[in-house]
């Protein structure tokens, strides 16, 4: 789609250098956002993906944020 963003380029532009790290699975972004004691972890893809996340993540492991 020409609506997407690279991985890489999209994480350079959310975080400081060598902050982000881009995974290439949901369960391989969370071993990841546990492991580096992350409070936040940014989500994006299809809604599909999101909807994957919420119901992995459950309530309170990570911060949500207000719509």
């Amino acid at each position: 789609s020409n609506r997407g963003v690279d991985p890489v380029e999209l994480a350079a532009l959310c975080t400081e250098p060598g902050r982000g790290t881009v995974a290439t699975s949901l369960a391989d972004a969370l071993v990841v956002a546990r492991q580096g004691g992350a409070k936040r972890i940014l989500v994006t893809g299809s809604l599909f993906l999101a909807g994957e996340a919420i119901a992995e993540l459950g309530e309170g492991e990570f911060e949500k944020s207000d719509p």
